[in-house]
């Protein structure tokens, strides 16, 4: 921990746009997976043209749709939907600190060069 905060602290303002942008990328996807999984959800529950296609499949099929509850549906697939939408931001996040932390490392041990230096020469240090 103490090597990344000394790697972080060599280009502070790469890592704060980083971090900032990081930070409202993260919550638009959050907000976008979240928001079309519920609204999906609701689609396929409120419908009536794709109750009647569905019919056309699965016989009486759509009649369970309209007797279940939509909104009580529409809430728990939207919060199903957050938590699918944080877990896929949370590994972009951590994939976007590595790569930092990855060229920040490059960049220091090569003499503040742009091209940051290969994984192997790292490695042989």
């Amino acid at each position: 921990a103490n090597n990344v905060v000394r790697v972080g602290a060599t280009n502070p303002g790469a890592y704060v746009a980083l971090k900032g942008s990081v930070v409202a990328v993260r919550m638009l996807g959050v907000s976008i997976i979240g928001g079309l999984g519920t609204l999906l959800s609701y689609q396929v529950l409120a419908s009536t043209p794709l109750h009647d296609s569905v019919d056309t499949i699965f016989p009486s099929a759509s009649s369970m749709l309209v007797t279940s509850s939509i909104l009580g549906t529409t809430v728990a697939s939207g919060v199903i939907c957050l938590l699918i939408g944080k877990a896929f931001m949370t590994v972009f996040c951590q994939t976007t600190h590595t790569l930092m932390y990855s060229k920040l490392i490059g960049v220091t041990d090569n003499g503040d060069e742009e091209q940051p230096c290969s994984s192997r020469s790292l490695l042989l240090q």
